[in-house]
């Protein structure tokens, strides 16, 4: 009997991600990546990870608020493309060996990743 991941259709696979950014103490931003491979909507291989920013004055760049931040400088979408292409760094090193070393994560655009968040809370 094989293994799901031992023949994998490009058909059949869906990939998921998500984010959270939160701040951390008084100097640092916090950055969750969430990615999912998914096949027939279940989950086949999943991948958490965290970024830890660290500021000299982080209230320079972000005021954050109980309902969301605000970036004052336009850094945010920097964060967020380290964070995932990390992410997908790791993710890639973690699919050798499987058939879904064949199929990388999507790259994103972290400014539309971040609009569309903006627009969902």
């Amino acid at each position: 009997m094989k293994a799901p991941l031992d023949e994998v259709s490009p058909e059949d696979l869906q990939f998921g991600y998500g984010f959270r950014i939160v701040p951390v103490d008084n100097d640092k931003v916090s950055i969750t990546i969430k990615a999912d491979y998914l096949i027939d909507k279940k989950p086949v291989f999943s991948h958490s990870s965290e970024h830890i920013f660290k500021f000299m004055d982080r209230s320079v760049a972000f005021d954050f608020m109980e309902d969301g931040y605000k970036d004052k400088v336009g850094m945010m979408p920097m964060l967020l493309g380290l964070a995932y292409s990390s992410a997908r760094g790791m993710i890639a090193i973690r699919a050798v060996g499987t058939a879904l070393v064949s199929f990388p994560i999507p790259i994103i655009n972290p400014q539309e990743a971040l609009k569309r968040a903006e627009k969902q809370q």
